[in-house]
């Protein structure tokens, strides 16, 4: 097999995105290719050939260094999370509440023609959204309804400062029982809000996002704040 055919093999496998070191460990494992002085820059360096392809190319790059199969549009199995990566949640959320959110999102994505992925490396985005050739990076939100009749999500200011406003989207999933409604938001709406005090800053470490449930839509922020009526499972936002 040619290295092409060995990475689309390693790829098809494991039915999800991989980093090329980890391609290249599966590879040699496997004796799919010899051990050169640096096979991890060899399989790298392929990967940028056919990257070069564009629309041709068998292969999509999720994140920094990590790769999968255009053809696959599969969507990982949840990792459970190891006790180093757990997360202080707001009342009323915990991560499985939070896996169940992105696994929602991505399916309503590719249900509307997205092909999409879940990072196997924790870069920061949830999901990647892939559309007539256009990449968007996703964050999701899931909340409960808490006791003061309001959702609240927490976005953590590193993150939200990392990432290029252009083509980042968050989607904030509320769930009252077995309703879900879902909140479509570009980074753009978000830094918006944060200059006019909609959203707010908490601990110096993230920004706050309440909803407010009211006449059939949400109300971002008690008081003065935005009728999000136009936004709620307004998927076409994402472009």
């Amino acid at each position: 097999m040619s290295l092409k055919e060995v990475i689309e093999k390693i790829l098809a496998d494991a039915g999800r995105p991989l980093h090329y070191k980890e391609i290249t460990k599966i590879a040699l494992q496997h004796k799919h290719i010899n051990s050169t002085p640096r096979p991890e820059a060899t399989v790298s360096a392929r990967l940028s050939v056919e990257m070069k392809k564009g629309v041709e190319s068998a292969f999509t790059k999720v994140s920094a260094g990590t790769y999968a199969l255009k053809s696959t549009g599969r969507i990982p199995p949840p990792v459970r999370p190891t006790p180093e990566a757990k997360i202080s949640q707001p009342a009323g959320t915990n991560l499985q509440v939070g896996k169940a959110g992105e696994y929602l999102v991505a399916s309503e994505l590719l249900f509307r023609g997205f092909d999409v992925w879940i990072p196997s490396v924790d870069s920061g985005t949830d999901l990647v959204a892939e559309k007539d050739r256009d990449r968007f990076n996703i964050q999701v939100k899931t909340g409960n309804l808490l006791q003061g009749k309001f959702y609240q999500m927490l976005i953590g200011i590193k993150s939200f400062d990392g990432h290029s406003r252009s083509g980042t989207f968050y989607v904030f999933v509320m769930r009252d029982g077995e309703s879900k409604r879902c909140v479509v938001l570009s980074s753009g709406d978000i830094e918006r809000m944060l200059n006019q005090g909609t959203v707010k800053k908490a601990a110096g470490k993230y920004y706050v996002v309440r909803f407010f449930p009211h006449e059939g839509t949400y109300i971002l922020g008690k008081k003065g704040g935005e009728d999000m009526r136009f936004n709620i499972d307004n998927w076409g936002i994402i472009k």
